[in-house]
């Protein structure tokens, strides 16, 4: 419920009293937000390098993906040729040609 001062009240208000005391101590208001700009300031650098320690992460992940994925690549390559390669037999050469 809010209850509405009377002009003649001695008692100010919320706003008045704020305002009265920043007026009354600029120093200690200045103070208060310098303070409250080194905390943004150091939880944007707390997010920062959380980031770029996940950047991090993820690049070394995609190196490793990339490297087994190339080895699975020449593994395959490999068995392929080898599955390929005509055999050599005792009744001709390896192109059905006799000996």
């Amino acid at each position: 419920m809010c209850v509405r001062q009377s002009q003649d009240s001695l008692v100010p208000s919320q706003t008045e009293t704020a305002s009265a005391m920043f007026e009354a101590d600029p120093f200690k208001a200045e103070q208060q937000e310098e303070e409250q700009g080194e905390k943004r300031e150091e939880t944007w650098n707390r997010r920062l390098r959380s980031l770029e320690e996940w950047v991090c992460e993820l690049l070394i992940k995609n190196q490793e993906l990339r490297m087994s994925l190339r080895n699975d690549t020449a593994n395959n390559n490999l068995r392929r040729r080898n599955s390929e390669e005509p055999s050599i037999t005792t009744e001709g050469d390896a192109y059905g040609s006799p000996l």
